[in-house]
């Protein structure tokens, strides 16, 4: 039961980061400079670019 739960956490954590590189790269076609500020990484502008449409 162990092994499982290390696998699904390994899984977690691959799909985890394959989606952190997909957001940044749609991020970085939006063209915004967001991420220039302080403090606004790749999610934080996704979501500030969702929120104001």
């Amino acid at each position: 039961m162990a092994r499982e739960l290390i696998d699904d956490i390994r899984r977690i954590d691959q799909r985890k980061h394959a989606l952190d590189l997909e957001i940044t790269e749609l991020v970085d076609t939006t063209g915004t400079r967001l991420r220039e500020l302080r403090g606004i990484g790749p999610l934080g502008a996704a979501w500030l670019l969702v929120e104001v449409g």
